[in-house]
C-alpha cells in the first residue's frame, strides 16, 4: 500500500531497526544521520574511463531521481567497489546499481540526533524516510516530499496529515526511547584538541528536560560551542584569569522561568576550569570542577593527576592520595600519577618511598621534564647535589622554556655554591614565564644577597601583586625596602632554615644533632630564598624581625640554634652567627 494512501503502520514493511541503523540499538550514544548522497562522489572521470555509461545526462537523472543512499549501505558498497572482502554489516551493497548507473532502490531509513537533547535538555529529534517522504518528529513536526522538494523548504504537515500520521506511527514503533548519556573512553589530549576546534565534548544536560524544539535553540547551541572553544584557547594562551571567568559562567546553572534550572555538564568546561584555577593556585576552587570532570569521564587519566594536585594544594592530602590510587587502578603505567604519588610521599616526609615513586615515573616517561624537576628537588633535599644538578640540567634540556625546570636547576646550582649561575637560571625562568612566583622570589633573594636591593624590589613587588599569599614574599619585599632606604648598621648576623612541614623541621633538628653543618642542611632542605647561600641572612636588626623570630633572636647566643618556630610562612630554625 503506498504511503500517500496509508493511515497506519500497514503502509510500511516490517523492518527491524537493527537493519536500518545498527548503532541506534547499541548501549552507546547514537547520533547517526542518514544524509542524502545524490552522486557517487567527485571521481567522475574514473567512472567514465570504466565505460560504465556514467554520462553527464545519467548523472543529471541520478541526482533528480535517486530516492536516497543510506549511510549503513556505504561501507559494503565501498568494499565491493574496491574488490575487498565483504564485512558483515546491517547495510546492503549498492555497487551493482552504481556500476550500471541504475536507480538505487528506495529503502526505509531511520534518522536521529540526540545532541540537543543530551546537551541542552531539548526534545530529541528522530525522523523516518520512505517512498520519497521524510517525517521529522519534533514538538513542531515536519514533513517533506523529497522528490519535489530536496531542499526541504516546504513543510507539508498541514496538507498531508495522513502521511505524517502513518510515518509517525512507524517511527514510534522503531524508537527505543531515552538514551543514557555516556562518554567514550578516549585520549584526553585528543579531547583537548577537539575542544580547541569547537567540539564541546562531554557536555551533558542534567535536571528536568525542557522539551524545547531544537529549532528554537540553534543560537544557544552555537554560542555555547563558541564559548567553550574560546575558553580553551584562553587557557592555552596562559590567560588563566580570562579562561576561568568564561568557563565559570558556562558551568553555572541557569535559572529559567517557572523555577526550572538548566545545568550543562561538560567535561571540557569542568576540566579546563579546574586547570585554570589550579594554575592560579586557587586549589579549593579547582577541586569541584576537576571532581566533576573525573565523574564525567572516568577514563580521562590526566584529570586524576590534576585533581590530586588541587586536593593536595587545598590541604586534603588523604583525598589526593586516594585520587592517585584510583587513577593508577585505571592506568598503572601512567607516569604523571606515579609522579604525584611521589610528591605526596615527599610531603609526608617519606623520602625513601617518594624516591622510588619518582624514579619509577622517570622510568615510565624519561622525556617528562616535570618528573626530572621533582627528582632535582628530592636529590637536593637529601644532599645529593651532583645528582640534583644532573636531573636539573636534563629537565632544562628537555624543556628549556619550562619555568619549573629553570627554577629547580637554579636551586641546585645555589646549593652547590654557584649563586651567579643560579641567578641566570632564575632569569631564564622569567623570560619563559614573566610572572612565575618561584623565579621572582628566588631571583629577588639573589639580588638582595648580592647587595642589590633596588634590583630586588621590582621583582618582589611583582610577586606580591601576582601571588600575595606566597610564603615569605611580603617579608622579603619589606627587607628590600629597608635595605634600599637605610642599610642595617650594627645588626646581628643570622642564618635560617625554613620548611613547609613540621616533620621536615624535626628531621633538620635530628641531623644537626648528628653533627651536620647548618649551612649544608640549609642548602639541601630549606625552602627559603636564603637556601642557596647556606641560609645566611646577613646583618639583621632585631627590630626588623617579625615575631616569634624577634624574641627568639634576642635570646640566642652566638653559634646557638633555636628550637623549631612555627610561623605563617612555615617552620623555622634560626641560628645566630658567631
Amino acid at each position: 500500500m503506498p504511503i500517500e494512501a496509508a493511515t497506519d503502520e500497514q503502509a510500511f514493511p516490517s523492518t527491524p531497526r537493527q537493519a536500518i541503523c545498527p548503532a541506534a540499538t547499541s548501549d552507546r550514544l547514537s547520533e547517526n544521520w542518514v544524509e542524502d548522497v545524490p552522486r557517487p562522489g567527485g571521481d567522475r572521470a574514473a567512472w567514465r574511463q570504466r565505460g560504465d555509461g556514467w554520462t553527464e545526462e545519467r548523472q543529471r537523472q541520478f541526482r533528480e531521481e535517486v530516492p536516497q543512499f543510506r549511510e549503513v549501505d556505504l561501507l559494503p558498497t565501498l568494499l565491493e567497489l574496491l574488490g575487498a572482502p565483504a564485512t558483515p554489516t546491517s547495510g546492503v551493497s549498492r555497487a551493482a546499481v552504481l556500476r550500471a548507473a541504475g536507480r538505487v532502490p528506495d529503502n526505509e531509513a531511520y534518522l536521529e540526533s540526540l545532541y540537543a537533547s543530551l546537551h541542552f535538555g531539548c526534545a530529541p529529534l528522530r525522523a523516518l524516510r520512505s517512498e520519497g517522504w521524510k517525517y521529522i518528529d519534533a514538538p513542531r513536526a515536519e514533513l517533506y516530499r523529497l522528490t519535489e522538494d530536496r531542499g526541504e523548504s516546504r513543510n507539508r504537515i498541514a496538507d498531508r496529515a495522513g502521511v505524517a500520521d502513518a510515518l509517525r506511527t512507524r517511527l514510534l514503533a522503531q524508537d527505543r526511547g531515552v538514551v543514557k548519556p555516556s562518554l567514550p573512553a578516549g585520549d584526553t589530549a585528543a579531547m583537548e584538541r577537539l575542544a580547541a576546534l569547537g567540539y564541546a565534548a562531554g557536555g551533558f544536560f542534567s535536571g528536568a528536560p525542557t522539551g524545547t524544539d531544537p529549532k528554537d535553540k540553534i543560537q544557544e547551541f552555537q554560542s555555547f560551542t563558541r564559548d567553550v572553544s574560546r575558553g580553551v584557547r584562553l587557557f592555552e594562551r596562559r590567560d588563566y584569569e580570562g579562561a576561568a571567568r568564561l568557563l565559570e559562567r558556562l558551568a553555572t546553572p541557569t535559572p529559567l522561568p517557572g523555577g526550572q534550572v538548566v545545568e550543562r555538564r561538560s567535561f571540557n568546561v569542568e576540566y579546563f576550569l579546574g586547570r585554570s584555577l589550579l594554575e592560579l593556585r586557587r586549589f579549593d576552587g579547582a577541586v569541584a570542577p576537576l571532581s566533576r570532570a573525573v565523574d564525567l569521564n572516568p577514563a580521562a587519566v590526566p584529570a586524576y593527576a590534576y585533581l590530586s594536585r588541587a586536593q593536595a594544594g587545598a590541604g586534603r592530602t588523604e583525598d589526593a592520595a586516594a585520587t592517585v590510587e584510583r587513577g593508577l587502578r585505571i592506568a598503572p603505567r601512567n607516569a604523571e600519577l606515579h609522579q604525584m604519588r611521589g610528591r605526596l610521599q615527599l610531603a609526608a616526609g617519606d623520602r625513601v618511598t617518594a624516591r622510588s615513586s619518582l624514579e619509577r615515573a622517570r622510568e615510565l616517561d624519561p622525556q617528562n621534564a616535570l618528573v626530572r624537576v621533582d627528582l632535582t628537588t628530592l636529590y637536593r633535599s637529601q644532599g645529593e647535589i651532583e645528582a640534583a644538578l644532573r636531573e636539573g640540567e636534563e629537565a632544562v634540556r628537555l624543556a628549556p622554556t619550562l619555568a619549573e625546570a629553570q627554577v629547580a636547576l637554579g636551586l641546585a646550582l645555589g646549593a652547590s655554591g654557584r649563586e651567579r649561575e643560579a641567578g641566570d637560571a632564575f632569569r631564564a625562568a622569567l623570560r619563559a614565564h614573566p610572572d612565575d612566583p618561584d623565579a621572582l622570589f628566588f631571583l629577588g633573594s639573589v639580588e638582595l644577597r648580592a647587595g642589590q636591593p633596588e634590583k630586588a624590589k621590582p621583582l618582589l613587588a611583582r610577586l606580591v601583586a601576582k601571588a600575595p599569599g606566597y610564603p615569605g614574599a611580603k617579608e622579603a619585599l619589606a627587607s628590600a625596602d629597608r635595605e634600599a632606604s637605610a642599610p642595617a648598621e650594627g645588626g646581628l648576623r643570622f642564618s635560617l632554615i625554613r620548611v613547609r612541614e613540621r616533620s621536615r623541621a624535626e628531621e633538620v633538628v635530628r641531623r644537626l644533632a648528628a653533627g651536620e653543618e647548618f649551612s649544608a642542611l640549609a642548602r639541601a632542605m630549606s625552602d627559603d630564598a636564603s637556601a642557596a647561600a647556606g641560609g645566611a641572612l646577613g646583618a639583621v636588626r632585631l627590630a626588623d624581625l617579625v615575631e616569634p623570630l624577634r624574641s627568639t633572636a634576642t635570646a640566642l647566643k652566638p653559634g646557638q640554634v633555636s628550637d623549631v618556630l612555627e610561623t605563617t610562612a612555615g617552620f623555622v630554625l634560626l641560628r645566630r652567627e658567631p
